[in-house]
């Protein structure tokens, strides 16, 4: 399963379609969803929320 960060325009409804693999939203306006939303421009929010799900663990897993 691929993660998914979905983004979200001024020209999109408001209405979002949930699906397994979506992780998180990016937009230009605030956004109801199950998962973490995020301003489109904040890079470091959303880096933080991959490495903290997917990257942290596989190094914590090659800790001797």
């Amino acid at each position: 399963m691929i993660p998914i960060v979905s983004i979200v325009g001024k020209s999109n409804s408001g209405k979002t379609t949930l699906i397994d693999n979506l992780i998180a939203l990016a937009g230009d306006r605030p956004l109801p969803a199950e998962v973490p939303c995020f301003d489109r421009d904040d890079a470091v929010g959303l880096t933080d929320l991959i490495v903290e799900r997917f990257l942290k663990e596989e190094a914590d897993d090659h800790d001797p």
